[in-house]
């Protein structure tokens, strides 16, 4: 991973307590680039998010895109 990514990551975990203390929930953080999901963006995610906020997405990951 790049620098770049590296540090949208830790924006995104440093995000989940702003977005806890507003929504009064954890929500995901989804990354995407212009192929829609590639690996590099799924890593990303999984690498951003706690695996219990990311169950949907993991489910959609395993079953449509066999990850």
């Amino acid at each position: 991973m790049t620098n770049f990514d590296e540090l949208c990551i830790s924006v995104v975990k440093d995000l989940h307590d702003v977005i806890q203390k507003h929504f009064r929930k954890d929500l995901p953080i989804i990354f995407f680039d212009r192929e829609g999901s590639s690996p590099e963006a799924i890593k990303m995610t999984l690498k951003a998010n706690d695996s219990k906020t990311l169950t949907g997405f993991t489910n959609y990951i395993k079953e449509y895109c066999g990850y």
